[in-house]
């Protein structure tokens, strides 16, 4: 009974820490025995021009600390066929491959099935089941909306609040005479962000050792809180959908400067669909008593030398098709700009007005495809 109380509890943790690092506090829990050298993989394969693959490894130790990325001995991708390319790491944990077209190792390509094998330095060899490469179908639209929705004030009373609702049109199928096959969409928001190390004194930037005191601007891109949303095309009798909701959210400083949201459609197979149906399920629930019970979430990959290794994450293979949307300052009533943020009690600044760059996943480089 404590063991499976306790991969319970391992297996919500270790799938919110895999899908959302960076957008979470710090859970405490109450240690049970620890995971000796768990280990956590998440990899995508992605069809393009050119094609990638990424792959992040995290190792699991305890309740103590949050995963933390780790190297391999080696990351391979393999087809069905028997050939095989061995991955770079380009950062810690993180192995990323662009795969061109004329690429003589391994060739990308739908209907055909890939696997991955991670060679860990403490000896361990894990495997993926291969995973078939479906074609997607091009959504047609995104939009942006106001929408009105009933909430609750800090009083208890229930308010009308005004809420940012991003929706798609897409088909279901990738043409006439094929099925609906499933979708997910991977989300992200990109948005402008100007620092103003030149409004604040030394003193009050000096914890993160600004070296231009110049104001600059940024560009920030972060996933919204539920990032993976997953649809079950087979399970519709229309072969398209209108409108349908993929975020919603409500005006901040964020729209301040201008804001993109990209949806990155993808297609599924039916384990794959099964695994980031569980993922949402799990990082949506609110607790309510009807809700049906949360388990441990599935993988796809087991060590080879021992299948009762626990292992955590997903690879999958996907075509991935992305579309944007601008959303203009002036269209959320111009909300004011985060920075200058006001000072701590101490006179320090926020990290981010001293220096945007330090905002996560932030570039000063413009995206090419940002107009506004």
């Amino acid at each position: 009974m404590k063991r499976n109380i306790f991969l319970f509890l391992a297996s919500m943790l270790i799938c919110v820490l895999l899908v959302l690092p960076s957008c979470l506090d710090d859970i405490e829990f109450d240690r049970p025995e620890t995971i000796e050298n768990g280990i956590a993989i998440q990899g995508k394969l992605v069809k393009g021009n050119p094609s990638f693959i990424r792959v992040t490894l995290r190792r699991i130790f305890d309740f103590s600390e949050n995963a933390r990325l780790i190297n391999a001995r080696s990351v391979i991708l393999m087809d069905e066929e028997g050939n095989s390319l061995t991955l770079d790491s380009r950062q810690e944990g993180v192995f990323l491959e662009e795969i061109p077209d004329d690429n003589p190792n391994l060739t990308i390509d739908y209907g055909k099935s890939y696997k991955i094998r991670v060679e860990t330095f403490d000896g361990r060899t894990f495997e993926s089941t291969f995973e078939e490469l479906l074609p997607v179908p091009t959504p047609r639209n995104l939009r942006v909306n106001k929408v009105v929705k009933e909430g609750i004030d800090a009083l208890g009373r229930i308010v009308d609040r005004d809420f940012i609702s991003f929706t798609l049109d897409t088909p279901l199928s990738v043409n006439e005479d094929s099925e609906n096959v499933k979708l997910l969409w991977e989300l992200e928001a990109t948005y402008k962000l100007s620092d103003t190390p030149e409004s604040y004194s030394g003193r009050s930037c000096w914890p993160i050792r600004v070296n231009n005191v110049d104001n600059k601007t940024c560009f920030v891109t972060s996933s919204p809180t539920t990032n993976f949303i997953p649809l079950d095309g087979a399970s519709i009798s229309n072969n398209s959908i209108e409108d349908y909701t993929l975020y919603e959210t409500t005006a901040s400083s964020l729209f301040s400067e201008g804001y993109y949201f990209t949806a990155f459609q993808q297609s599924m197979s039916n384990s794959a669909f099964e695994y980031w149906s569980q993922v949402n399920q799990v990082l949506s629930r609110t607790g309510d008593l009807f809700e049906p019970p949360a388990g441990k979430v599935t993988s796809n990959f087991v060590n080879v030398d021992n299948p009762k290794d626990e292992v955590f994450g997903y690879f999958y293979a996907t075509e991935e098709k992305p579309i944007r949307i601008f959303v203009a300052p002036e269209f959320v009533e111009n909300p004011p700009n985060y920075c200058p943020a006001p000072l701590t009690e101490g006179g320090i600044a926020d990290n981010t007005c001293c220096d945007c760059m330090t905002a996560g996943d932030a570039t000063t480089v413009r995206p090419v495809w940002w107009i506004e």
